[in-house]
């Protein structure tokens, strides 16, 4: 009988809840001075102590049981025989929870800026794993960015179901990645394909969009709009905080734009390093234009929206300090000793086009 089960861990996500009926916290050994379990946090001038660590063992103990129940549903799978005829697919939704916004948020995003609500690769960069005995070739890796909104469609194709039959298949904005899955493409072939299709008016293109309030350090404070188109990635955020559907009338305050190729930290703006230069403009405007043929689309959902607008932060200071909590922005306290990035002001017009 076919079946599908969709399972969320709770652990290592917020709160962290560990067992009553063990140590499950002493699984790993607690920290000591020849084990201190210290996490490389980046700040300048904090002095470290072992209990500096104990918010840290709990998520690493957690994140281990997480690990155990992903091998026990498994084995469990493979012990009864439906190994060739289950597929796993394992994800996350987000970028590690932000210490600024629960004391105990202590996973790491490795080299990636940004964590949990941001739009930087730190907040929306997640690894995700296939496995299907007898039709994934092990060890395959795909380099291609994809989205969890294209699991619906890939599952479809996979369980050769009639699409006839699927109520409002037509309206689902993911992609089919069976292809890239099975191994039958290379991630050129599959992007090809894509725009072969007759079907698609999709070039490739990821796009997010964070209507939430945010809180975190300034320098995961991401703008409302986020594109990744081939190997860029694009930030804008509108000047009009309050406008819904974005148009070419659309004023930007505030453009980011980045190469991952080469600078997966996105941390050098090449609006910005590289002024007035035609190739930069050309991709700048190029993104523009796919960002807002969905804006302008039908396809663009309006209606939910949350109480309070976002980003109420004021993008034209000069610095701000890296690791301080972003809602103490305008009047909180600063940390003198960490290191200070510059922003500066960008005059938009010059560098993307009035």
């Amino acid at each position: 009988e076919n079946f599908f089960v969709n399972v969320w861990l709770q652990n290592s996500h917020a709160p962290l809840n560990v067992a009553l009926d063990y140590d499950q916290v002493g699984d790993n050994g607690y920290p000591d001075e020849e084990n201190p379990f210290y996490m490389n946090d980046g700040l300048v001038g904090k002095e470290k102590k072992i209990s500096d660590a104990l918010p840290l063992q709990v998520y690493r103990a957690l994140a281990r049981e997480h690990s155990r129940g992903v091998k026990r549903l498994v084995d469990f799978v493979d012990e009864n025989g439906l190994g060739e005829e289950v597929l796993f697919l394992y994800t996350s939704d987000n970028g590690p929870e932000s210490p600024h916004k629960y004391f105990i948020g202590k996973g790491s995003s490795g080299p990636f800026r940004g964590d949990k609500r941001s739009l930087y690769d730190g907040g929306i960069r997640v690894p995700g794993f296939a496995r299907w005995k007898g039709h994934i070739p092990e060890q395959r890796v795909v380099m291609t960015p994809v989205s969890t909104i294209d699991i619906y469609p890939t599952v479809i194709r996979l369980a050769e179901l009639d699409l006839e039959n699927v109520a409002n298949f037509e309206s689902v904005q993911g992609r089919d990645l069976s292809c890239l899955i099975i191994g039958d493409c290379s991630d050129d072939e599959w992007l090809k394909q894509l725009l072969q299709d007759s079907g698609s008016t999709n070039e490739g293109e990821i796009l997010w969009e964070r209507r939430e309030d945010f809180a975190g350090d300034c320098l995961s404070w991401s703008a409302r709009f986020s594109v990744r188109w081939k190997n860029y990635k694009l930030h804008l955020q509108p000047e009009d905080k309050s406008e819904r559907r974005m148009t070419e009338s659309t004023k930007w305050a505030r453009a980011e734009l980045y190469d991952l190729s080469s600078d997966s930290l996105e941390s050098t703006n090449l609006l910005l390093v590289r002024p007035g230069d035609e190739d930069i403009q050309a991709v700048t405007s190029q993104m523009i234009k796919l960002l807002l043929k969905y804006t302008e689309s039908d396809e663009y959902d309006v209606s939910l929206w949350p109480s309070s607008m976002v980003n109420n932060i004021d993008y034209t200071r000069a610095s701000f300090d890296v690791g301080a909590p972003c809602w103490d922005f305008n009047g909180g306290k600063v940390n003198d000793a960490m290191e200070m990035i510059s922003i500066g002001e960008i005059e938009l017009s010059q560098i993307i086009g009035s």
